[in-house]
């Protein structure tokens, strides 16, 4: 997160809106849709100010179903007064008796970026390179029932860099990175999954294991040659009536002709918070966490959490030498009683004067 970074988000000024569905001969009444949006208000130099709006959409596509999870769609809108915009949405829908699983995420986006290099051997914060670009972000999963809690099927997965602007002397022409004239990615791949949670959205019980690839390759559109693999591990236990112990391993693997916006990051809003996304990139990531989730009063929580990362270019040069370490606490609000669905606000801190500020809706695993 930069360091003029402010984030203004109201807690308690929010937008519900249900649409009902009657059903059954008893005349009982069932939401179909649940609505929550919140307003959006930073600052930055490099953006100015900047506003928009986060929204969370929660559904049953079968709103008698019993046995699939609560579906959403999240979508999130930034326009800032340099004339820069993103939009982001992604869902995540449960069939009906939860025997299919469809996941998808696109983001366009007109946005500064920050470029600190490639690998441990980063450069001062004064010294990053502000990169404008022009990016769009599509993948899509799509999985079926194998046994109880057990889902498999495929994925695709396309980016394309366009109208990369660069400082006259920069890092990417400077090292000659692959993509830094611009790029675009095309994958295919597979994902499993393994989910005991009792909740997607703000889990006290069970463990999620997932497992996705991506093979990109120029007969269906890439620039380059590559491929792209997560394996994500988690696990939560309820410690008392009012307490919930989260744990979370994440580790994104790529390997051959990686263009740097497609390598793999350290840090982000769910895992290495108080870490710059994309500071730390390379071939390979790998990041644990855990977080201690407690009840206090009505409808507000807290949370502490501590975590460790690390970088490699490879996954068999992976060390714990330079690792980096991060710790942090926040503050939850619930605003869906029925979903357990809350607000949260989180400060994270790590190693060399890294930290961040993050305000989402649910939790970050």
């Amino acid at each position: 997160m930069q360091k003029c970074l402010l984030v203004i988000l109201s807690l308690m000024i929010y937008m519900e809106t249900t649409a009902q569905k009657k059903a059954v001969s008893d005349s009982t009444t069932y939401k179909k849709h649940s609505m929550l949006a919140l307003p959006v208000v930073y600052y930055s130099p490099e953006t100015k100010f900047a506003f928009g709006a986060l929204a969370y959409n929660l559904f049953k596509p079968h709103p008698l179903d019993s046995l699939a999870q609560t579906s959403y769609v999240r979508t999130a809108f930034i326009y800032t007064l340099n004339n820069q915009y993103l939009l982001e949405v992604d869902n995540q829908i449960f069939f009906r008796d939860d025997r299919r699983r469809m996941k998808n995420y696109f983001l366009l986006r007109s946005y500064p970026d920050s470029f600190y290099g490639i690998g441990q051997d980063i450069v001062p914060e004064e010294d990053r390179d502000l990169i404008k670009f022009f990016d769009l972000t599509f993948r899509s999963s799509y999985l079926f029932q194998l046994f109880d809690n057990m889902y498999l099927g495929a994925r695709y997965q396309y980016y394309d860099a366009m109208d990369i602007e660069k400082p006259e002397e920069n890092l990417l022409d400077t090292n000659d990175h692959l993509g830094k004239d611009g790029y675009r990615t095309s994958g295919l791949g597979i994902a499993f999954q393994w989910d005991t949670r009792n909740n997607i959205l703000n889990a006290s019980s069970g463990y999620f294991i997932e497992l996705e690839s991506e093979h990109n390759f120029k007969a269906i559109g890439s620039t380059y040659r590559y491929d792209w693999m997560r394996l994500d591990m988690r696990y939560y236990k309820r410690v008392n009536k009012s307490g919930v112990v989260a744990t979370q391993f994440r580790g994104d693997f790529t390997s051959g002709d990686v263009p740097f916006e497609s390598l793999a990051k350290l840090g982000d809003s769910r895992i290495m918070r108080g870490y710059f996304k994309g500071k730390y990139r390379d071939k390979v990531v790998m990041a644990t966490q855990v977080e201690y989730r407690q009840h206090v009063w009505r409808r507000f929580g807290l949370v502490g959490f501590v975590g460790a990362g690390n970088i490699a270019p490879a996954l068999d040069q992976f060390s714990t030498d330079q690792l980096k370490y991060n710790y942090g606490g926040g503050v939850r609000f619930m605003v869906k009683k029925k979903e357990e669905l809350n607000i949260r606000i989180d400060y994270g801190i790590g190693n060399d004067d890294n930290s961040g500020f993050y305000v989402e809706i649910s939790e970050a695993f």
